[in-house]
């Protein structure tokens, strides 16, 4: 039998509020789709999501929350897989053409559900972690263009998709469209805080030799569904080596083996590195160093989220980490001047910090803590 839960419009009002500030700060773009996710659990009950995109090269990109899930999209983006969800249900081209607004599963699906429990892109994608239940909301601007598609799923099927939840998931779709929407233009360097570095060991050639697991992670949040644990590196990757190659063999050295991935997971910089000369008759490997960069605006959300704040005092407080002065936070949030300063003493009695530079720093340190 199925069941249903009651929509807590306190939780929601509060849920949406989050969304409208997030649409309308200078760090949009694919990066706030885990924030996105989080918040969108105040609207709809889910028990993981996703976000699909085009990337830089065109190619479609992926975020999902689940590490289970994220190891599966890989084999979602086998031919042979597309083929079938073409079949059987909208593929990504076909949604973008064709869908408007929230989307449940019988909505989704083109055939028959028994047909469809049957299809190789149920039993060989979904099933094996799970995934029972869908809502999916292509975000599409004012003028009608598709930025990505968010999916929202169940691991049962005792919980219908509420009309109510899909209604307020649906008045959301245009914040969720300009959160999503990269800015113009890259974030300096300065504003970009590293989060991890790992090295990996291959042959000039490009035939992976060795790398940690936290190396293993980091490469598959950088590459997605072109990364393949085993075997022979994305030919990106490879062109980095090739360009260490002539570096070390005397040719222009402003060419530099590296290379940068921007996703949903933070910007990733790659490069190339010479090791120690191999001994007669051993193999010669090469170092391929990979660190992920997160936007110091998005962990200052993150640590803001952690300390429980309202909405209002979460923003300013956000804009005051960020260097703006009180009037230009006024202008900008349409507040007056009063309002500002007070909740700026506010944020500060309780964080026991004097001034912007102690602000950032406790901000960034409680995330530190909370996540290591």
């Amino acid at each position: 039998m199925k069941r249903s839960r009651m929509l807590d419009l306190t939780r929601v009002r509060e849920a949406a509020v989050r969304i409208r500030q997030l649409s309308c700060l200078d760090v949009t773009g694919p990066h706030l789709a885990p924030l996105l996710l989080r918040e969108l659990r105040g609207v709809l009950a889910f028990d993981t999501g996703g976000y699909f995109h085009p990337g830089a090269d065109g190619r479609l990109e992926s975020f999902m929350e689940a590490p289970d899930i994220q190891a599966m999209v890989p084999i979602y983006l086998d031919e042979r897989l597309q083929r079938d969800e073409r079949r059987v249900a909208r593929s990504y081209e076909q949604a973008a053409r064709t869908e408007i607004g929230p989307q449940v599963r019988d909505q989704l699906i083109k055939v028959p559900w028994a047909e469809f429990q049957r299809s190789d892109y149920n039993n060989v994608l979904l099933r094996p972690v799970g995934l029972h239940d869908c809502v999916s909301l292509m975000p599409r601007h004012a003028d009608g263009r598709p930025v990505g598609s968010i999916k929202l799923y169940r691991r049962t099927t005792l919980l219908d998709f509420r009309s109510d939840e899909l209604h307020e998931f649906a008045r959301l779709e245009r914040f969720l469209a300009v959160a999503l929407t990269p800015p113009e233009g890259t974030a300096a360097s300065h504003e970009m805080d590293a989060q991890g570095t790992e090295m990996l060991v291959a042959t000039p050639e490009g035939r992976l030799l060795w790398m940690s697991a936290q190396g293993a992670a980091l490469m598959a949040a950088a590459f997605g569904s072109h990364w393949r644990p085993s075997g022979q590196l994305p030919d990106s990757l490879k062109l980095v080596l090739q360009r260490l190659a002539w570096v070390r063999s005397g040719h222009n050295a402003s060419d530099a083996p590296r290379l940068e991935i921007r996703n949903a997971h933070g910007l990733f910089t790659i490069r190339g590195c010479s090791l120690h000369a191999a001994a007669a008759g051993e193999p010669e490997v090469v170092g391929i160093q990979i660190t992920l960069h997160v936007h110091r605006a998005l962990r200052l959300l993150q640590a803001l989220r952690l300390l429980s704040l309202s909405p209002r005092q979460s923003e300013i407080g956000f804009w005051l980490a960020r260097g703006l002065s009180e009037p230009e936070i006024a202008q900008r949030m349409k507040l007056s001047l009063h309002t500002v300063v007070y909740h700026r003493r506010q944020l500060h009695d309780r964080l026991g910090t004097r001034n912007r530079k102690e602000l950032l720093a406790r901000l960034l340190g409680s995330l530190a803590g909370a996540q290591s």
